[in-house]
């Protein structure tokens, strides 16, 4: 069998095939650079480094994030038909509440549209 580490699921069960996160967001990621925004990866929780433990970014912080206009708009992935944490929502809101941007995606698509819709709004309060 041909796996394809960039998908999800399985043509001989009821799993319909999806794509991951992390080709999800290697494809924002890649947007983002051709279009010249600074942007980055977050990773949230802990890790263990030998005998020490090193806390990320918060628990619940969204996956990516990038610049427009000196204002932060951060990129929640999902995979199709997942959503996201109470966690997750919690976090949502008070980056919301700093005056943050937040978008939850699942698809390309979906992101392109979103971010696109979110930079209109930027530029007119600019």
């Amino acid at each position: 069998m041909i796996m394809n580490k960039h998908l999800s699921g399985n043509l001989f069960t009821k799993q319909a095939l999806t794509v991951k996160e992390t080709a999800l967001s290697n494809q924002i990621a890649k947007y983002l650079s051709l279009r010249g925004f600074y942007h980055d990866r977050l990773n949230s929780g802990k890790i263990r480094i030998g005998s020490r433990v090193v806390t990320l970014c918060r628990e619940g912080t969204p996956d990516r994030f990038c610049i427009i206009s000196g204002r932060i708009v951060f990129v929640e992935v999902k995979q199709k038909d997942k959503k996201p944490t109470q966690a997750q929502l919690q976090r949502h809101e008070e980056l919301k509440a700093a005056g943050a941007v937040v978008l939850v995606t699942d698809s390309f698509n979906d992101f392109e549209q979103k971010f696109k819709a979110a930079l209109a709004q930027l530029s007119e309060s600019f």
